[in-house]
């Protein structure tokens, strides 16, 4: 999930549900994984490039592409705006 104040910044990355290793989600909420995409604007969350995190790669690289999934979404539907991307 993708939380954004209603100017489109984004407040919180969160997991609603998962199957995964609950030891590899809490090393990600440890690490501020989570947290990296906080109070930026959906383009330059777009942006963001992720390092690697030892451990849960695989978990990262799945819940990096959830995220730009809704990012992609979410800047093509935001309320007030044409297209939050260009």
């Amino acid at each position: 999930m993708v939380m954004t104040d209603k100017k489109g910044k984004i407040q919180k990355v969160a997991l609603l549900t998962h199957c995964e290793t609950l030891s590899y989600v809490r090393l990600l909420e440890n690490s501020g994984f989570f947290s990296q995409w906080n109070a930026k604007s959906l383009k330059e969350a777009a942006l963001i490039t992720l390092d690697a995190y030892s451990g849960a790669t695989e978990t990262a690289l799945a819940v990096e592409k959830h995220v730009r999934f809704l990012l992609e979404k979410g800047a093509n539907s935001f309320p007030g705006k044409k297209n939050n991307r260009k």
